[in-house]
């Protein structure tokens, strides 16, 4: 953990009290330190939403995506609320921890967004290329 330095710092791991806001997720609402329980900026877009769409059921489904990301990984669950949100099933109000999940048993993960797709070299062309030259035409 990165220390902190000064006075009135706080640093709050949502892992460490994830089990407990699941138990007590009325919690989560008035919690001092809720900023801190969105790991990523993805996960307040999911909390914002959410709270748009269905305001009863928000804290609930919020916190069981956030329990998922803590057993999970962060990283995977922050891949698959990006899968969704470019598929448009968070403006649907599909978004729940099952939609995660079943992204994250998907076979067909998502893809990395720096995946780059490079055509396999054909070095025929390269004979071509040098085809014409002979060996006296090389300047040493």
């Amino acid at each position: 953990m990165p220390r902190l330095r000064g006075r009135g710092k706080h640093r709050v791991d949502y892992r460490h009290i994830i089990d407990w806001l699941v138990r007590k997720p009325g919690a989560f609402e008035n919690y001092r330190y809720r900023e801190e329980l969105f790991p990523t900026s993805r996960f307040r877009m999911v909390w914002d939403t959410l709270r748009e769409l269905a305001p009863a059921r928000a804290t609930k489904r919020y916190l069981a995506i956030l329990h998922l990301a803590a057993v999970e990984g962060e990283a995977r669950v922050d891949d698959a609320i990006r899968g969704l949100l470019e598929a448009g099933e968070i403006a649907e109000g599909k978004l729940t921890a099952d939609s995660v999940r079943a992204v994250l048993m998907a076979e067909n993960m998502v893809p990395p967004p720096t995946q780059i797709a490079v055509a396999d070299v054909v070095l025929a062309s390269f004979d071509e290329l040098l085809g014409g030259i002979d060996d006296t035409e090389v300047v040493q």
